[in-house]
């Protein structure tokens, strides 16, 4: 029997892989478009852009024709534009402008706490999707489908109103249940591939965690996008073989980026230490990812070009933690239960301070793509005390 199925299996996985790929490339290639703020605001010309696709409609025959009430996605920060040497891309997207509810995408889209961190990749990406030459308006020309849902953003917005933790994950799964049923009855193409093609976006290291079970049984197929990941021999949130990791946001809208630093920035600065850690530092006898903080500090606390401190001291916020990386020459990136939430790993990279990344399990952003030997230090948990 194993011998009869295996090799459909590592077929099904090899095509997966390199769908996830080739579509890993292109989101990394917006994602790097977005940071480094190199994409111009110039109107595009519709009508070029239209003939292109109905043509290329008419050669390959199409899927099923888009329905006529669906509607070019509004884009509200980032203008769609033209880069004249801009190489026509083989890979399409198409994004569901009209399937998820307003408490979901369109209300929440003018909140500054949707557009930095890990928040802001869920609102940003659909943005640069649209801008790129990679958006058709014609989900039969498409390879990929974006559900442009912002998960994080509502459930923050809804603790920040007072909701509690549970009520405000059902209510998101209650949002989702009809945009799911929504995408499911106005169009096709979710029921052609059984929604391996959809993409969704799930930006912290949670990833897709707050879905509830049956939320999750809908879109297990799908591909999600999501904050650095630790990797789960059971994949129940995230399956390496087609899930992408990617980076926040960082200080691109951050209002507290490092633009405010002033005349600190990462190529002036005098790195007068050789080590720098801020963050939270649990008791010694904590075991596990934890303890390895806690012998750290024990171990270093003492060096002299070494600054190693608690975050639990409230007078050094954001801001200080920017102006304390860019004095290192290296900052630790060590795994800690919730480091994904810190933003540590790219505040670092930001900064110019060359991360120590100590965390066995992580799976980082676009490292099939990236060498990430080139800009960071990885060490072996068990080799950290040495």
């Amino acid at each position: 029997i194993l011998g009869a199925t295996t090799p459909t299996a590592r077929q099904r996985l090899a095509v997966q892989r390199k769908r996830t790929f080739r579509l890993g490339v292109a989101v990394a290639l917006l994602v790097a478009a977005g940071f480094m703020g190199s994409l111009f605001l110039v109107d595009l010309d519709e009508v070029d852009k239209q003939a292109a696709d109905h043509h290329e409609l008419q050669v390959r025959g199409g899927k099923h024709p888009t329905p006529p009430q669906q509607q070019q996605p509004n884009h509200s920060l980032v203008k769609r534009r033209e880069r004249p040497d801009a190489v026509p891309h083989a890979l399409r997207i198409f994004i569901y402008g009209d399937v998820v509810p307003p408490a979901l995408n369109r209300n929440l889209r003018t909140k500054e706490s949707c557009w930095h961190g890990y928040t802001g990749l869920e609102a940003l990406l659909p943005e640069l999707v649209g801008a790129s030459s990679v958006f058709t308006p014609h989900g039969e020309l498409a390879d990929f489908y974006l559900v442009p849902v912002l998960p994080e953003c509502f459930l923050i917005s809804e603790m920040r109103r007072g909701t509690d933790h549970t009520r405000a994950h059902e209510s998101f799964n209650d949002l989702f249940s009809l945009t799911m049923d929504a995408v499911q009855a106005r169009y096709p193409y979710w029921a052609a591939s059984e929604g391996r093609d959809h993409l969704f976006v799930f930006p912290s290291e949670r990833g897709a965690a707050m879905m509830s079970r049956d939320s999750m049984l809908r879109v297990k197929k799908s591909i999600f996008i999501t904050g650095v990941q630790q990797r789960d021999h059971e994949w129940t949130v995230f399956n390496p073989a087609k899930d992408i990791v990617a980076p926040p946001t960082m200080s691109l809208y951050h209002p507290h980026g490092a633009a405010e630093l002033g005349h600190l920035t990462p190529s002036s600065a005098q790195r007068n230490f050789l080590l720098y850690f801020r963050g939270v530092l649990p008791g010694i006898e904590d075991q596990g990812t934890w303890g390895l903080r806690a012998t750290l500090s024990e171990q270093l606390k003492n060096e002299r070009d070494v600054l190693f401190r608690d975050s639990t001291d409230s007078s050094c916020g954001r801001n200080c933690s920017l102006a304390e990386m860019t004095s290192a020459r290296f900052c630790l990136a060590p795994e800690g239960g919730v480091e994904g939430w810190s933003l540590r790993l790219f505040d670092a990279i930001s900064q110019g301070c060359i991360p120590v990344i100590i965390a066995d399990a992580w799976e980082l952003p676009f490292q099939e793509l990236l060498n990430w030997s080139k800009f960071s230090i990885k060490l072996l948990e068990r080799d950290a005390d040495e």
